[in-house]
């Protein structure tokens, strides 16, 4: 959800500033290109994977299996057919999308407003350099978060090991102390033999 309206900023104003729609054409091709080669590999190593048969040699007790549960995900798998991806991918191209992170209904959802921008021309590009102006705060007040947060990390950290360090040195006893001597050398006396390794 933090990362949602960043993704979104930058789709929309990378395709609106594209001078030609022929341009925005090739990138799409090419992030279509990407996303089979990416999918295909992905598909490679299911293979393999599938091939290995991990968890092959597991006892597995049947009757703690739910034999509907299994039914039920396999005939969910079954009637997914090649439309119903991108037919999904519209339908959940909204507000949902941003909520629940899908990337796919987000770049949709960015890609209507992106072309109309894009066709429109010169008349939209204050809305685009405000667009583009937000996103770069956004992602600014992000980078400044983080490390705020990894300084006020490494602050409590350090006063943490100073802390420590205080009440050790206070509560540690003198060395000259004739009962701490005692204490430590019963103590080591008693400890048992330490095993070296070779």
């Amino acid at each position: 959800m933090r990362l949602a309206p960043s993704v979104f900023a930058s789709l929309v104003v990378g395709i609106a500033r594209m001078n030609e729609i022929h341009a925005a054409g090739r990138v799409g091709m090419k992030a279509i290109v990407y996303f089979e080669n990416a999918s295909t590999l992905a598909l490679a190593i299911g293979l393999v994977v599938d091939a290995m048969k991990p968890g092959a040699r597991m006892n597995v007790e049947p009757a703690h299996v739910d034999g509907a549960a299994v039914a039920a995900h396999a005939n969910h798998a079954r009637r997914r057919g090649a439309i119903d991806f991108p037919m999904g991918t519209c339908r959940r191209a909204s507000s949902r999308a941003f909520a629940s992170g899908e990337m796919p209904g987000m770049f949709f959802f960015a890609l209507l407003p992106a072309v109309s921008l894009a066709q429109r021309g010169a008349r939209t590009a204050p809305f685009v350099d405000m667009t583009d102006s937000s996103r770069r705060r956004c992602s600014a007040w992000r980078a400044s978060r983080a490390r705020g947060a990894l300084a006020n990390a490494h602050r409590s950290t350090s006063r943490a090991t100073a802390r420590w360090r205080s009440i050790r040195h206070r509560s540690a006893p003198g060395r000259a102390d004739p009962a701490y001597r005692l204490r430590r050398s019963l103590a080591l006396s008693a400890a048992p033999p330490m095993r070296r390794f070779a």
